[in-house]
């Protein structure tokens, strides 16, 4: 008798349960694509883009003037979503990355907005894009690295948005993951891997400066170049060291360009640490900087 007063107990409180349950979620709120996502400003203000699904359910490019007005959907893309894109400082173009079916060789198109049209400014097979940039000093140039030379290796390439045509800009010695442009679109900076597994940063003053070692780094630490500053007289360091208690310590050191007799410079370093320095104009000139 009691087993069945228990069996009577557990079933009745499942009933309860079961029937308090909450409905379930639709799919389309947990998957669906956002209906308003990554909104960007053309460069002259007048008109703004973002992403959203067209009726198909492809996350789509659209477009409408920012004082108001009807949307206009810019790409049409068949399958795959696109995730990243940004307008030109032409003003008048539109630029994606989207790859073949998962394959991650990413092209880079450009859509007229007046006119709708799409380029595939990178139509070579089993190229890769890297990445791209564009500066309002050089509205119709794109930056981009590319593997066109050699699948291995980025190169970093010019593309004219007026006429299409990719010319290479810096060539990759075969051993850098990493280029850095300076805010007027010059590649100046090279984060490159060594023989023994470290990292090396390089720097130069202009294009057609020679390539100098700033930094140089141990299998056991990890040297990133960030930026340039606006002026493009200061480079910031990103630098991960494992400290004696097996612990990372981790800095964003500021570095300076060239100097001119009698100038000076500050580097402010906010955590204690040995952080490693190399004269630019005289790389045999290194030293450790020791904070404590």
């Amino acid at each position: 008798m009691k087993k069945l007063l228990i069996l009577a107990t557990l079933v009745a409180w499942a009933s309860v349960a079961f029937a308090e349950l909450p409905p379930l979620i639709p799919r389309d709120v947990l998957f669906s694509a956002a209906e308003f996502l990554t909104p960007s400003v053309s460069p002259d203000g007048k008109r703004i883009a973002w992403l959203a699904p067209d009726d198909n359910h492809v996350q789509q490019i659209w477009m409408r003037p920012l004082d108001g007005g009807d949307a206009k959907q810019l790409s049409h893309e068949k399958k795959r979503p696109i995730y990243q894109y940004a307008w030109a400082d032409d003003n008048s173009t539109i630029l994606y990355q989207q790859d073949s079916d998962g394959d991650e060789n990413w092209h880079l198109y450009a859509i007229d907005v007046a006119t709708g049209n799409v380029r595939d400014l990178t139509p070579w097979q089993g190229i890769h894009l890297d990445a791209f940039r564009t500066d309002r000093k050089r509205p119709h140039e794109v930056l981009v690295g590319l593997n066109l030379r050699d699948r291995r290796f980025i190169d970093m390439h010019r593309i004219d948005l007026r006429t299409g045509a990719v010319t290479l800009d810096t060539r990759n010695p075969d051993d850098v993951v990493a280029f850095i442009a300076d805010a007027d679109l010059v590649v100046r900076g090279a984060q490159a891997t060594t023989p023994e597994g470290g990292h090396e940063i390089r720097w130069r003053a202009d294009a057609e400066s020679p390539w100098r070692v700033l930094v140089r780094t141990g299998p056991d630490e990890v040297v990133e170049l960030v930026d340039f500053s606006a002026d493009g007289k200061l480079t910031d360091l990103g630098y991960d060291s494992p400290s004696e208690d097996g612990k990372t310590d981790t800095a964003t050191l500021g570095v300076t360009d060239t100097l001119a007799p009698g100038q000076s410079a500050t580097v402010t370093v906010a955590k204690p640490g040995t952080y490693d320095y190399v004269c630019q104009e005289h790389p045999w000139s290194i030293g450790q900087l020791i904070v404590q």
